[in-house]
């Protein structure tokens, strides 16, 4: 085992070491005073900033562009593939690489947040060091300032509750002090309002495209009829029209009747009931969420219209539009001034039934009129909104068992407006909300989140997503067939029906359930009896079930929904069911006759849209991008500006420090530790090594100069000194130790010691 006894020997005195490295020192003590050097300047600190700064302001500047758009594309929402094609060759934006590089900012930041403190430390350390030789010009700096700028105490929380008191201040404050304090504080506190302002949000960004086809688009009806002369209306769509009449309920959810300001989803109905519940009064949800719009009570819903595709469609993050259809009626009595005397004209469309009278125990009589030139549709090929108004007059007599007919009958007349035009499809930018009714062109609505959807190429980068050709829409304010010989018959055959004429003609005309009554009427007389008590249903009359406002019935069908086999036995009893049928225009309550009017229109527009022309003739289309979440940063402007503001001016702060350490030459690097023992060692004679915790109490702090000069100006050396009033000089040499000794040629032979220092032997040093 080897001997340990040198490790288990005390540490040999100071006054030992002293002795035993006398020579030595005296040799180093010589050397060290002929060793000069000239002041110099650091810059590397200027480097540091640099990165700090380019390390805090490209995250902020990439987190705010990404607030705006991505960095893999032009925009967040969607482009339309004429977009792509002319300007990125069908290149998409790739959102998942903007996540990753939104979150490789958010790291950097965090980084940032980390060096903000020690970085600035650094650069007020360094600043710290040019301040304390400049306090020369301007002496005031005391031992005890210079010991709470060499602690940084501008990190100190204990030096902040110092520089509360008055005295506090004027003890331990300084200018610099204070910079440094103002400095560290802006740093430290821009993260943290970074955090407060900055958000991240989930979006929603395009992913796949889907095309619906085949949609009828309105100048697809008007083209189709001069494209096809000899293909005049075929009657389809009144047919369709009638049986709907006669089978639709007023409590059957209609998919295709849309509202204006209502979108049943979780968010809104819990604001609005929120809301009413804060005003003292809860309002229900509406009618059409949950059970959905139905046409009983189509006239109290909010702006409603029909559109052909489901109410609860929504195009995602590609901006479409639809055409869009609304009639509203109103039912009036009138007298027999307003009645109309032109019904019988050629153009109008007029219509009468009677039994009869003088053989019948229910007499009955009913004629209608549609005046005015109605062999022409009243539709125009337009991408505009359009108006027009149709006005239908009924004339009802009728009388129960055993009375007397009415000589001049129940008046009535109905006047139905319809607007049609073009609406925004919901999606993501409208928050799920259909828009409103245009006035204009839609392709005056549309960017680059637009996808077309007429026939039509781009030309350019006009994004036109219909067809702006309109054909000439005089060619088809026509009939169908010119040559007929009738009337009636050129009614009949015209093409494009506006929705009143169609519902006219389904209740009143050929085909309908008063005709084929009148005109067969052994067909519906049963002769034989039902093998069943009550009968089975057989028939619905028309109309009936849209007089519901409510859930219940109307009341000529005496609680009956449909016509029993078993209940028309004789011609008294069909006369006596036409007689009740005719009762339902005699409905006294107008707001009910007016809601039957409103579904009928609905359901004649549904008719035509669906059934006018084939599918190879409808031109729409309507693109659905659902998309996908991504992440995105998300803050106000007014946050950006400033949080900006703060981060320029601590930037230029800390870069404005830097400098001013920079570009002066220094006594020392920075106030660290070995800085500060050489300045304990120039007042070593009034600061002694004793036990000092009550550093506060120790008053010759106060009264000691901590400033750096230049004590011997007159000399051709300078020496650094404490409180010396000489400014310390670029050029000009100062006594150093002798590892910063700059050598110079007229210098003489160095001598190197055991320890590997050089110095010059005694007889060579330059005598003062």
């Amino acid at each position: 085992m080897e001997d340990d006894s040198f490790l288990r020997q005390p540490p040999p005195r100071f006054e030992e070491a002293t002795k035993s490295t006398s020579v030595r020192d005296e040799n180093h003590a010589a050397a060290q005073q002929s060793s000069t050097t000239t002041l110099k300047r650091s810059t590397y600190i200027l480097w540091i900033v640099g990165a700090y700064a380019v390390l805090s302001v490209v995250p902020w500047t990439i987190i705010t562009l990404l607030t705006i758009r991505p960095l893999t594309g032009t925009r967040y929402g969607y482009l339309s593939t004429a977009y792509l094609f002319w300007r990125n060759g069908f290149h998409k934006p790739d959102y998942a690489a903007n996540e990753k590089w939104y979150q490789a900012m958010r790291v950097i930041q965090s980084i940032v947040a980390v060096l903000t403190l020690p970085v600035t430390s650094a650069v007020c350390s360094q600043a710290a060091v040019t301040f304390s030789q400049f306090a020369a010009k301007r002496p005031g700096l005391t031992m005890r300032q210079l010991l709470v700028l060499a602690d940084r105490g501008w990190t100190d929380p204990k030096t902040y509750w110092a520089l509360l008191t008055p005295s506090g201040f004027k003890r331990c404050g300084s200018f610099f002090l204070g910079l440094a304090i103002v400095l560290s504080i802006l740093g430290g506190i821009i993260q943290p309002i970074q955090q407060v302002f900055l958000t991240t949000t989930s979006i929603k960004v395009p992913i796949y495209r889907v095309k619906l086809q085949n949609i009828a688009d309105l100048t697809d009806f008007l083209k189709y009829a001069p494209a096809n002369p000899n293909r005049p209306d075929d009657g389809s769509v009144v047919l369709m029209t009638r049986s709907a009449l006669a089978t639709t309920t007023g409590t059957e959810p209609m998919t295709q009747l849309w509202q204006s300001g209502v979108v049943c989803n979780a968010a809104d109905l819990a604001t609005n009931s929120s809301s009413s519940i804060a005003a003292g009064q809860w309002i229900p949800p509406p009618s059409a969420c949950g059970y959905g719009a139905t046409l009983g009570n189509i006239s109290s819903l909010s702006d409603p219209f029909f559109s052909q595709l489901p109410s609860t469609t929504t195009t995602g993050v590609i901006t479409q539009f639809a055409p869009r259809f609304n009639s509203s009626s109103t039912y009036e009595v009138i007298s027999s001034t307003d009645y109309p005397a032109n019904c019988s004209e050629m153009g109008a469309y007029s219509i009468k039934y009677s039994n009869n009278i003088s053989d019948t125990v229910n007499p009955w009589a009913i004629e209608a009129c549609l005046p005015g030139v109605v062999t022409q549709t009243p539709w125009t090929s337009t991408h505009l909104r359009q108006d027009f108004a149709e006005v239908l007059y009924l004339n009802v007599s009728r009388a129960d068992a055993g009375a007397t007919l009415e000589p001049n009958g129940s008046l009535y007349r109905i006047t139905m407006k319809t607007t049609a035009g073009y609406f925004e499809l919901p999606n993501y930018m409208n928050d799920g909300h259909p828009g409103a009714l245009l006035v204009d062109d839609p392709n005056n609505h549309c960017d680059y989140s637009c996808e077309r959807q007429g026939l039509n190429l781009f030309e350019g980068d006009r994004n036109e997503i219909f067809d702006p050709h309109i054909p000439n829409a005089d060619l088809y304010k026509r009939a169908a067939d010119d040559d007929l010989d009738t009337n009636r018959a050129a009614v009949i055959r015209t093409t494009n029906k506006g929705p009143l004429l169609t519902v006219a003609m389904a209740l009143f005309g050929e085909g309908s359930f008063i005709d084929e009554r009148t005109s067969y009427p052994e067909t519906f007389i049963e002769s034989n009896n039902s093998s069943l008590p009550d009968g089975i249903c057989v028939d619905y009359a028309p109309l009936q079930f849209l007089q519901q406002v409510t859930y219940g019935y109307s009341d000529w069908t005496q609680g009956h929904r449909c016509i029993v086999n078993n209940a028309t036995k004789s011609q008294v009893d069909l006369d006596a069911g036409i007689s009740l049928w005719l009762r339902t225009f005699q409905v006294t309550d107008v707001p009910t006759m007016e809601n039957a009017f409103d579904a009928a229109a609905f359901l004649a527009t549904k008719a035509w849209l669906e059934n006018q022309i084939p599918n190879s003739g409808r031109t729409l289309s309507v693109s659905i991008d659902l998309g996908v979440d991504t992440q995105v940063p998300a803050i106000s402007v007014a946050g950006i500006v400033f949080i900006s503001t703060l981060l320029a001016i601590f930037l230029l702060s800390l870069l404005a420090m830097a400098v001013y350490s920079s570009m002066h030459v220094r006594w020392t690097s920075q106030l660290d530790a070995f800085a500060m023992m050489r300045v304990g060692a120039a007042v070593g004679s009034h600061v002694p090594l004793m036990v000092g915790r009550k550093q506060n109490q120790i008053a010759v702090l106060d009264r000691l100069p901590a400033w750096i000069g230049d004590e011997q100006v007159d000399h051709d050396r300078g020496s650094l000194g404490i409180g010396a009033r000489g400014a310390l000089q670029k050029d000009r040499k100062y006594y150093c130790y002798e590892g910063d000794h700059e050598k110079s040629l007229s210098r003489g032979n160095w001598v190197e010691d055991e320890d590997g220092v050089m110095f010059l032997p005694m007889d060579e040093l330059p005598h003062k």
